[in-house]
């Protein structure tokens, strides 16, 4: 038998799912405890868990009995068989060991000067609210997803892919919660138009590859890299390249631009915090980028704002969770959200207080932003450095002083879930949840309807 589920419909749990995952995921726990079931209709049953003992045991299990590709699986009309968020097993490792090279720490640290040249362009101006703030975040992290993963590409189809990138991403109907939609027997006029717009991006990535695989030109891309791989030097490879190609870029922007402007919230709403981030970066001979306290407010603001709120595990055998038999064709999902909530873990977890990572190394089971075990996320040494250089250098420029900060509401947006405006009427569409971190109000909810 499964852990208890909400006293909800199915169709019910699927709206609260897409609507408002982060205060059904919640109230879910505060009712059902660290394990509950919720249905999500075409995805069917999910099995919920955030305490440490369960998450390591989730991310600790046998690739092939828990497959986390098959829990990406909605992606799949849009990234293509060969992402490496879909792939399993053998093929899985195999690209995974191909691309770990291009992200190392030291390689990562080779694009410090794109980041800083493209920080410097996108955050100029000091936003002034968060639409400003997402608008120069998506322009700063797509541009470096672009040239990390293509080189300093500035040919018209690149400036084209970036155009197109942005405009499909920023889409409401992209929506992570609604994308099996695309499979439907007759979809609508509405869905027929994003599969469209769905088909051109890929096409546009398809003769990228193409083009670079007809060239001679290597540098030290990651194009270059899949295209020297001797497994790729065949036909029918450029298109599992461009499926690689698409992950990358769109993970890679949409998470990071996501969590720069979950940042730029916070600190507005902690000026002790962006006057000591102001002072470090006064006073720090690397301008800050380096200092500890920056990566501890990195990791503050990705643990109190993950841009995912869980991560899944299909179970292809069954699977023993403690005392818990979880039968074939359920999926496992640790809760990133609820896990970085829990009162037993992090003593006051509604506060924003970047000092808990320095006095204390949280365990890869209490706190994972960017996922666990075999299948943690390349691009997290990327996505914290651009983050980084990107506060730094706000800091030394004025820092954050959003105007609406008090009234942000949290939204799927693509892949994510990103920081929206409310109108200063009060008034919310039904995809918002309201999101007010405490500074000094330990009574003030998170994440409540």
């Amino acid at each position: 038998m499964l852990p208890p589920e909400p006293n909800m419909a199915k169709m019910a749990q699927s709206i609260e799912w897409a609507c408002r995952p982060l205060s059904f995921l919640e109230r879910c726990a505060r009712e059902l405890g660290d394990r509950f079931t919720i249905d999500l209709g075409a995805y069917g049953p999910f099995v919920i868990v955030s305490s440490p003992d369960d998450v390591r045991d989730v991310f600790r299990a046998d690739p092939e009995v828990l497959h986390a590709g098959e829990g990406n699986a909605v992606l799949r009309r849009f990234l293509g068989d060969g992402s490496l968020l879909l792939l399993e097993g053998d093929a899985h490792l195999a690209e995974r060991r191909l691309l770990m090279p291009a992200f190392t720490r030291a390689r990562i640290q080779a694009h410090v000067e794109l980041i800083e040249r493209a920080t410097s362009e996108a955050l100029t101006k000091s936003p002034k609210d968060v639409a400003a703030l997402r608008d120069a975040a998506e322009h700063l992290s797509l541009s470096v997803i672009l040239r990390v993963v293509l080189g300093d590409e500035t040919s018209d189809e690149a400036r084209e892919l970036e155009k197109r990138l942005r405009a499909l991403l920023d889409d409401p109907r992209f929506n992570l919660a609604v994308l099996h939609q695309l499979d439907d027997a007759e979809p609508s006029a509405s869905t027929r138009s994003l599969i469209a717009a769905f088909t051109d991006v890929r096409k546009l990535v398809a003769s990228l590859v193409r083009a670079r695989r007809a060239s001679v030109i290597r540098g030290g891309d990651i194009v270059s890299m899949w295209l020297e791989a001797p497994e790729n030097d065949r036909s029918g490879a450029d298109e599992a390249i461009a499926d690689g190609v698409l992950t990358l870029v769109v993970t890679g922007y949409e998470t990071t631009a996501t969590a720069l402007s979950w940042a730029g919230v916070l600190l507005t709403r902690a000026p002790a915090v962006a006057q000591q981030l102001a002072a470090i970066a006064r006073d720090d001979a690397s301008g800050g980028a380096t200092h500890p306290y920056l990566d501890a407010v990195c990791r503050e603001v990705l643990r109190i704002h993950p841009v995912i709120p869980i991560v899944g595990r299909r179970v292809h055998a069954p699977f023993r969770l403690g005392a818990l038999e979880v039968p074939v064709g359920v999926t496992l999902a640790p809760s990133i959200h609820l896990a970085h909530r829990r009162v037993a873990t992090w003593g006051d977890p509604d506060v924003f207080r970047p000092e808990r990572f320095v006095e204390r190394e949280p365990s890869p089971y209490e706190y994972f932003p960017f996922g666990g075990g075999a299948r943690r996320c390349l691009g997290r040494e990327l996505a914290l450095l651009e983050m980084k250089v990107a506060l730094a250098h706000r800091a030394r420029h004025g820092g954050f002083a959003l105007d609406d900060a008090d009234r942000v509401s949290a939204r799927r947006r693509s892949v994510t879930i990103a920081p929206v405006a409310s109108p200063r009427s009060g008034l919310r569409t039904p995809t918002e949840e309201t999101t007010t971190t405490k500074e000094e109000d330990d009574h003030d909810p998170v994440g409540t309807l």
